[in-house]
């Protein structure tokens, strides 16, 4: 009687032992996006949404050739300041027209990023290694280490960024094919570097893709 007991209580212990990691890998991979009741993390949204208010209303409206002109020049850049006051800026075309405004800020040990262009609104939650991605509120993936994941339990690879910090660029792949080229922030040349290089047309899709990864690229030095 004492063996079955015993017995019971191990396979108790097993199963909640898998039912915790099968309820974690939920909750990064299936479960991505800002928590229902997160009032932290989506009071902060808002806080940084009011903030870029007014510059989104400047911003010239974004269209498809915008990718190839978008540069690492900002206007309005600022730093982040005593008491968590947010860094901010807004980026601007080689021709000097803004079109994507970004703010910063750290909340303990996570730092949360909100960019908008004229269409569209990324979101990026990082802590640690991993970094969550939302585009207009939608879930796009989970970068870490190097590569953008879908949201799912199939976490499949939506891209590959080859980042080396002593070169000038990081190839940018999707579905393991090279698709651009994101201008490595720290060692950009001349008076208008451009953010990135696109290698070939891109459908709707990868454009979100490749924007999302430009632009935490982008805003990793504020």
């Amino acid at each position: 009687m004492r063996m079955l007991i015993s017995l019971f209580f191990m396979l108790f212990f097993v199963a909640f032992m898998i039912t915790g990691g099968i309820w974690a890998l939920v909750k990064v991979f299936s479960g991505l996006g800002i928590p229902v009741g997160d009032k932290a993390t989506d009071g902060l949204i808002k806080k940084l949404r009011s903030l870029l208010q007014s510059g989104r209303k400047a911003l010239v409206p974004w269209e498809h050739e915008m990718m190839s002109l978008l540069s690492l020049n900002k206007s309005d850049s600022k730093k982040t300041g005593f008491w968590g006051k947010p860094a901010s800026g807004t980026y601007t075309t080689i021709y000097h027209e803004p079109v994507l405004t970004f703010a910063k800020q750290r909340a303990g040990k996570t730092d949360l990023i909100l960019a908008q262009t004229s269409d569209r609104e990324f979101v990026f939650r990082k802590k640690d290694r991993q970094t969550e991605v939302w585009i207009n509120g939608k879930p796009l993936g989970v970068f870490i280490d190097g590569v953008l994941l879908a949201p799912g339990s199939k976490s499949q690879m939506l891209a590959q960024l080859e980042i080396n910090k002593e070169e000038q660029s990081f190839p940018l792949l999707l579905e393991g094919k090279p698709a651009a080229a994101l201008t490595n922030p720290a060692r950009k040349e001349g008076p208008n570097p451009r953010a990135l290089t696109l290698l070939r047309d891109l459908p709707q899709e990868e454009e979100d893709l490749i924007m999302a990864m430009a632009v935490l690229q982008m805003t990793q030095e504020d």
